[in-house]
């Protein structure tokens, strides 16, 4: 069974972390935000309040615009 699922799990973490590097990019943002980011997928549901601070800040962001 983890033959199978931990390929996965790494290969799904490589793609949160292309798309976190494609978010900073596009918004403009530091590479701290980035990091801080990229290590809230390390922590077990850290990830879940890394995307409420991202949207949050990411519609915080459009507004001013």
């Amino acid at each position: 069974m983890s033959e199978v699922v931990s390929p996965i799990h790494g290969w799904l973490y490589v793609i949160y972390l292309a798309a976190t590097g494609w978010l900073v990019y596009q918004r403009g943002w530091k590479g701290t935000r980035a990091v801080l980011i990229a290590l809230a997928g390390t922590v077990p549901f850290a990830s879940f309040a890394a995307e409420r601070y991202v949207v949050k800040n990411a519609r915080e962001e459009q507004r001013v615009r």
